[in-house]
């Protein structure tokens, strides 16, 4: 008797319906968010329910944003998408030091978009998602022609924490004068992303980025307070 042949595993599932996503208070529209399968969170943090990748367009500046998460490290990480016409298109972090970018930890990333990588891990424009019953497929023609230069940071920094695996949780010591590390949770990230996004357009329109910084996101997880292992 043949054996009944087990059913294909996605590897790439959006995690919710309709794509919209609650930052905070926030209820934002999302093109994409995706659980990564490579990654295994500890249970009883707030990053629990995360995803491990969210896409959107901030409808402010048009540039594309990105939340994602570490493979290794699993704290969450930002970036934004810049186009060839930017100042900044194709230079390094080192070479925009000078610049003064406000953002958590500063920039710690500036390259192309990772094309050949999963979708649900990659730092590249969402492809096109085409849902038929029982199947979910990918159109390569976003992603093929994705000429964004991408510029983050992360959320590892000294007063961060995040969660680990084993359920052990890494602690950066907090910078002098704050009493505790907090978690940097989706939220956080967000409002990150935003600045970081109104900072760039400021660049592309030959105005200084600090004219444009509203000030550093003020929502972070306080583990102590509402988390125990």
């Amino acid at each position: 008797m043949p054996t009944k042949k087990k059913p294909t595993r996605l590897a790439v599932v959006p995690t919710n319906q309709p794509l919209e996503r609650q930052f905070g208070s926030e209820l934002v529209r999302v093109e994409a968010a995706f659980r990564n399968p490579d990654i295994r969170k500890p249970k009883g943090g707030p990053w629990e329910l995360e995803a491990d990748k969210v896409a959107w367009t901030d409808p402010m500046t048009g540039y594309a944003c990105i939340i994602l998460r570490d493979a290794r490290g699993m704290h969450l990480r930002g970036f934004v998408g810049v186009p060839p016409s930017h100042p900044f298109f194709g230079r390094s972090t080192g070479s925009l030091i000078g610049y003064q970018i406000g953002i958590h930890g500063g920039l710690d990333y500036a390259r192309d978009c990772q094309r050949h990588e999963p979708e649900y891990r990659s730092i590249c424009h969402v492809r096109e998602i085409v849902r038929r019953p029982e199947k979910i497929y990918e159109k390569d023609a976003a992603k093929a022609h994705d000429d964004a230069w991408w510029l983050g940071f992360s959320c590892n920094q000294p007063g961060d924490v995040w969660p680990g695996a084993y359920g052990i949780v890494h602690t950066n010591e907090p910078v002098h004068g704050v009493n505790a590390a907090t978690y940097k949770d989706e939220h956080f990230v967000y409002r990150e992303c935003l600045r970081l996004a109104l900072q760039l357009k400021a660049v592309e329109q030959g105005r200084h980025p600090t004219e444009a910084d509203p000030g550093p996101a003020t929502a972070a997880y306080d583990l102590h307070d509402h988390w125990r292992a």
